[in-house]
């Protein structure tokens, strides 16, 4: 009879070197992991400790949230919008003409709309930032908007156990508010796309301006009655959390360059909220000549503007203190 055996068995070294393979294999894959790792942990190292001080905006911005949460007592004022608060007001000018009565600090987030400043106030508040009078620019279309900054908005306005409620009131799919949850733990994660961006912008200087002309599109309608009905709903939402910390709002509507942004509705919605809302120059008033890219003021843009909303804001503080 014949007697058969194993390859293994008539080859032993053949078995061995598969051993060996295996052995080899198993070390290279515990080297990629740990490399995958290392390079993790790096990102969120350069991200949470790098990001923030070498990039001018970055730099900005933190310093702007540091200063706001130094604001306690019933003369101080919180001014808080997005890039076209930016554009239109000479801040340090305005600042100067409330003095010595009142002490004003600024908040600048671009792209930013009604439910990144609801919980970036929460934020801030709960850091706290304690403002006598909250004043917030905003359009009435940035005001309706269901929009937020994504990652940014996690990592900068919102505060981890608010994620709940932002689920609820965006009406976010569980896989989107595990994003979320994501982008706010991790540095890395929150802003990988501010990062892409300030490379780009290091290589081509015009890329914010090229972006926003190339992403423009001509915006759908408004009606009245939308801006009147989720307007009151909104600021009544933000004067209730503003006084939740002792402070009152005011809502200014930066003027955009074509007419019909419905903000005399907005004005009904603010009456109707007890909540003040100011136009200090009316959308379509002003020159195109006066915007630099059709959407943001430019500085002859902006004295013009700030020479109206500096007495406008005054006033409205003055009237405030009053009741």
């Amino acid at each position: 009879m014949h007697s058969y055996t194993s390859s293994s068995d008539s080859h032993p070294d053949i078995a061995g070197g598969g051993q060996r393979r295996n052995g080899h294999l198993g070390t290279t894959t515990l080297v990629l992991l740990a490399g995958c790792f290392a390079l993790a942990l790096g990102l969120e190292f350069v991200s949470r400790y790098g990001f923030d001080r070498i990039s001018r905006i970055q730099q900005t911005l933190i310093s702007e949230l540091q200063s706001a949460t130094s604001l306690r007592g019933n003369r101080t004022v919180l001014v808080a919008g997005n890039s076209l608060l930016e554009a239109a007001v000479d801040f340090p000018a305005f600042a100067g003409r409330l003095q010595p009565r009142w002490v004003a600090k600024r908040v600048v987030v671009s792209d930013t709309n009604y439910f990144d400043w609801y919980y970036g106030l929460r934020r801030l508040f709960e850091s706290g930032s304690r403002p006598g009078t909250v004043v917030l620019v905003l359009t009435s279309r940035q005001l309706v908007s269901n929009g937020i900054r994504g990652g940014y908005f996690a990592s900068y306005l919102m505060n981890g156990a608010d994620i709940p409620r932002v689920q609820q009131d965006l009406g976010l799919h569980p896989t989107e508010a595990s994003a979320l949850f994501f982008e706010w733990a991790s540095k890395f994660y929150g802003v990988r796309a501010e990062i892409r961006k300030w490379i780009l912008e290091l290589a081509m200087p015009d890329f914010e301006s090229l972006a926003h002309l190339l992403t423009r599109m001509p915006p759908v309608a408004l009606s009245d009655h939308t801006v009147k009905d989720i307007g009151e709903k909104r600021l009544s939402a933000l004067r209730d959390l503003v006084a939740s910390r002792g402070g009152k709002l005011i809502l200014v509507v930066p003027p955009l360059a074509q007419p019909g942004d419905n903000s005399v509705a907005l004005q009904e919605a603010g009456l109707k909220a007890d909540v003040p809302v100011l136009i200090p120059l009316a959308s379509g008033s002003l020159p195109l000549e006066d915007y630099r890219d059709g959407y943001h003021l430019n500085p002859d843009g902006a004295r013009r503007f700030t020479a109206r909303f500096g007495p406008l804001v005054r006033d409205a503080l003055v009237a405030l203190e009053e009741r």
